[in-house]
């Protein structure tokens, strides 16, 4: 099997190496990572079709062969062109996560199998919408608290809230009961599918994998095979840390846990409905004690946090975890900066500036902060998006008890 390895500048090794598996409801969804858009992937409807082993069909697909010939051959895939978009504006890699398999001299790049296992050897596996959180970013595919909130207020305060005003479709508000949804309810067992044998690295995001039986099955196999040097990362809402969780964290060399905050106190409870504050933050505290787990703190930019970013690094001063730290930023245009106000964005550029004067070691993410920031400046926002944020915020404030103001009184100017 010829061994291909190309340096040029629009390879990415992901399509050879990586799989993004989410059992959804309805639907199983595969694609070669998580950048691709929704509208890009690859996804099989239960109701009409069945499979046996969806993994090794979709491994084996004319959908990744294209992308793996258009990186072999130095040709843009389509399906990339958010990250080129990303990489352009702010000069960050997504791809770069997975670059140290190209130094690998054991793997082997090929269009018909990725690689010469012929399956994945990395898993950003999401086994359903399983969780506990409201999360005002997320959306019922990846909650099934969302989903059932969305089924309560269908008729009142959701209503027609699948639509903005020029009649785009808002996919996370979408009312399709296929995702009133969790394993209790739907159980499905193609998981036992998953080539875990191969795995080097492995990504467990949801829902909220810790409520959920699949991932502590699949970790629990790895140490029965006796691979518990398995790189793992689990993007986790630090609700969940049981003692159940705490003993298999202890039996591998090294857990990642990527703990979402999205905020500090009041903002994180806003922003992430059901959470308490005081109980995640002894949550971590108590995960910290495990000399096996390592814990990054995650935060999501967007609206509702736009005025609290410097909170968020007083509280990442304050751990003192200045190396574990995620910043991305939200997917969703009618969530993001780019609906500040000039005023209101160059007065957060400035207080970030200040701040990291004033405490040097912060530098490295308050500029990670900003250049979010400035992509965000650069994505087009049209006005039904706008007007949207205002009926989303509003709506949801009402059915929750809520009241965004409340966080900062900045926020009125963008809510009438």
């Amino acid at each position: 099997m010829k061994d291909n390895k190309p340096k040029h500048k629009v390879f990415c090794v992901a399509p050879f190496v990586h799989m993004w598996y989410r059992n959804s409801g309805s639907y199983y969804i595969l694609k070669p990572c998580c950048e691709v858009l929704d509208k890009d992937v690859y996804y099989i409807d239960k109701s009409k079709e069945h499979k046996d082993n969806i993994i090794a069909d979709y491994w084996n697909s004319d959908y990744i062969k294209d992308m793996r010939k258009s990186m072999l051959e130095n040709k843009p895939h389509k399906f990339c062109e958010e990250c080129f978009k990303i990489e352009k504006e702010i000069g960050w890699r997504h791809r770069d996560a997975y670059t140290g398999y190209l130094n690998d001299p054991t793997l082997q790049f090929n269009i018909e199998t990725g690689n010469e296992f012929n399956q994945p050897i990395t898993l950003d596996y999401r086994p359903s919408n399983l969780c506990n959180l409201k999360c005002r970013m997320c959306g019922p595919g990846s909650s099934s608290e969302w989903a059932k909130e969305i089924d309560r207020f269908k008729k009142s305060h959701y209503e027609n809230l699948d639509k903005m005003s020029d009649n785009t479709e808002v996919f996370m508000m979408a009312t399709d009961n296929s995702y009133m949804f969790d394993k209790e309810s739907n159980p499905d067992d193609q998981y036992k599918n998953l080539p875990l044998d191969k795995i080097r690295r492995a990504n467990f995001l949801g829902g909220e994998p810790l409520l959920n039986q699949e991932v502590y099955d699949v970790m629990s196999h790895w140490i029965d095979i006796g691979k518990n040097d398995v790189r793992i990362s689990i993007t986790t809402n630090g609700t969940s840390f049981t003692n159940k969780w705490m003993e298999l964290f202890s039996k591998f060399k090294k857990i990642n846990l990527i703990i979402s905050l999205d905020g500090v106190e009041d903002v994180f409870e806003y922003i992430r409905t059901n959470a308490n504050w005081k109980k995640v933050i002894e949550n971590c505290k108590k995960v910290e004690q495990l000399e096996t787990v390592n814990i990054t703190f995650s935060y999501c930019i967007q609206m509702y946090n736009a005025f609290d970013l410097t909170n968020i690094l007083n509280f990442i001063k304050h751990w003192n975890i200045y190396n574990d730290i995620v910043f991305e930023r939200v997917h969703q245009n009618f969530l993001c900066t780019t609906l500040l106000t000039e005023n209101d964005y160059n007065k957060i550029i400035s207080d970030l500036d200040m701040y990291k004067k004033l405490e040097s070691n912060s530098s490295k993410w308050v500029d990670e902060i900003i250049n979010i920031l400035k992509y965000d400046r650069t994505r087009i926002i049209t006005e039904a998006e706008r007007t949207y944020f205002k009926d989303y915020t509003n709506r949801i404030d009402q059915a929750r008890n809520t009241k965004l103001t409340d966080l900062s009184p900045e926020f009125k100017k963008y809510l009438i």
